[in-house]
């Protein structure tokens, strides 16, 4: 009887050895598949233009992306052509997981782009046109569903900013 378990005990000690030796496949390359590959930056840009040329891009706008709540982790200030570029937090796939609260907006603050873009003067987007709030600086949009759920790179498009002539009398109160 001893000798029918030693048969059994080494039979089943050969068997596992033999499984645990095959690595648990590897697709029979021998474990050698390349890693899968990085996920692409998912890049949220636009470009900001004035009211007077809307060929002629904005430098020194800032524009941000967040809650009503007052989260915003991405901030972007336009370049010499009025583009910007925020890129998500490489663990977040979609804008609509950087935060936990809604509704979302993105802001649009004037005062880094000069004395012709005050900050009392409206913004516009997609054809309707939003207020600065004169005590915080910015005009607040909100983000089209589009952009909340994208999981790759999207353009807002484009914001245009009233341009006001310094050398002009100023507008009517608002």
């Amino acid at each position: 009887m001893r000798r029918v378990y030693s048969i059994l005990l080494v039979g089943g000690v050969s068997a596992v050895l033999a499984l645990a030796g095959c690595g648990g496949g590897g697709g029979g390359n021998g474990g050698n598949d390349p890693p899968p590959p990085e996920p692409e930056d998912v890049v949220i840009s636009g470009t900001v233009v004035s009211s007077q040329n809307q060929a002629t891009g904005v430098p020194g706008v800032e524009v941000s992306l967040g809650t009503a709540g007052y989260q915003y982790e991405l901030k972007a200030t336009t370049n010499a052509s009025g583009n910007f570029s925020m890129t998500l937090p490489d663990d977040k796939a979609s804008p609509l997981q950087l935060y936990a609260t809604i509704p979302f907006d993105f802001r649009v603050n004037t005062a880094g782009a000069g004395s012709s873009f005050p900050t009392f003067l409206p913004v516009q987007y997609n054809g309707t046109s939003y207020d600065q709030n004169p005590g915080m600086g910015y005009a607040s949009i909100p983000v089209p569903a589009a952009v909340l759920v994208t999981t790759e790179s999207m353009s807002l498009g484009t914001i245009v900013v009233t341009f006001f002539d310094p050398n002009q009398p100023p507008p009517p109160p608002l």
